[in-house]
């Protein structure tokens, strides 16, 4: 909420850029799953500012296009709707796919050539869940 409200006295443009910057810093330290998770909490939220939600869109959309983002989103979404015990895991299976094969970015070569190597990886798992999302 920093990013809303800074103190008196200081400069806004520069509080921000140093909050989201500590933001930034503070996201890829954590257990991405478990961050992941949290930002779709948080962007959910109806009570959540527009320029806040999409400051949380901007942070999901960075973390599905990491190393291990598509794995990351997947265990975070199956956690939040109890994954396979879940009587709607084939719905939540299918809007998983086309929430990671649509781009979030408007360079949608970069995002292809980040996401795509993992969701060819993902047919190589060991857990059916990955395999269900990447078929």
């Amino acid at each position: 909420f920093a990013l809303l409200f800074p103190p008196e006295g200081f400069d806004v443009t520069d509080f921000r850029a140093q909050a989201k910057s500590y933001l930034e810093t503070l996201i890829e330290k954590e257990f991405q799953p478990s961050v992941v998770k949290e930002l779709l909490l948080l962007h959910g939220n109806p009570k959540c500012p527009p320029r806040v939600s999409r400051a949380f869109r901007g942070f999901l959309t960075d973390r599905l296009i990491q190393r291990v983002g598509v794995v990351a989103t997947i265990k975070a979404i199956l956690d939040l709707t109890q994954g396979l015990s879940s009587p709607q895991h084939w719905r939540t299976v299918n809007t998983l796919s086309k929430l990671i094969i649509n781009a979030h970015i408007k360079d949608e070569e970069a995002y292809k050539s980040k996401v795509y190597p993992q969701i060819l990886q993902l047919l190589y798992a060991n857990e059916v869940e990955f395999m269900q999302v990447a078929v």
